[in-house]
């Protein structure tokens, strides 16, 4: 099998995980959508979804580099699937799946579910993290660029993730997905997919 072939058939599963958390998002929006009269609205859990979406955008864009390889055990699969599934989830679980003959209180929704959807987004950057750290060891970049990057982002993402799932008042909630929301924005500044003719 040469290394496009290769590319591909790793690529796919991936594509496929991350296709649906997509559509899933978009399926759950027209639900909103539909009952929006029994729908008490409100921003933060649409900022959330819009979080979702580039997390999971974002991830397919670092499908170049994480499929750049020639061979792949089990467990290095397993690895570099943990950050796809986990966004998957996340991309799930940020806009309810129903709303009920009752109606829905989209605020109450979002403060029920955002320690889980802390927890999701932690466990994938701390993924991500592994991930990246194993990539600079096989690719032998060095190691104190690696530790600089972490160490500006490792704040700059946790710091907004203990605000949302620890403190209930508004004003923390909102700087909080603010927060997320430029961390995880910038990567729609950066990735860019280009082929070699």
């Amino acid at each position: 099998m040469g290394q496009t072939e290769f590319f591909t058939y790793l690529s796919s599963f991936v594509i496929i995980v991350l296709a649906v958390a997509i559509a899933d998002l978009i399926n759950s929006l027209h639900r909103l959508i539909r009952a929006r009269k029994r729908v008490t609205w409100h921003p933060l859990p649409l900022m959330m979804a819009l979080l979702a979406t580039i997390a999971v955008i974002s991830e397919f864009f670092s499908l170049w580099w994480e499929f750049d390889v020639t061979d792949i055990t089990m467990m290095e699969l397993l690895g570099v699937l943990s950050v796809p599934g986990l966004l998957a989830l996340f991309a799930y679980s940020v806009l309810p799946d129903e709303v009920p003959p009752e109606g829905l209180d989209l605020w109450t929704f979002y403060m029920e579910e955002r320690r889980v959807l802390c927890a999701l987004l932690g466990l994938a950057f701390v993924c991500d993290v592994v991930r990246a750290a194993q990539g600079a060891v096989d690719e032998n970049v060095l190691a104190s660029e690696i530790v600089w990057y972490f160490l500006l982002l490792t704040p700059a993402f946790f710091i907004p993730l203990l605000l949302i799932s620890f403190t209930k008042k508004p004003l923390w909630q909102w700087i909080g997905v603010l927060g997320l929301l430029a961390v995880n924005g910038q990567s729609l500044l950066f990735w860019e997919l280009s082929v070699e003719s």
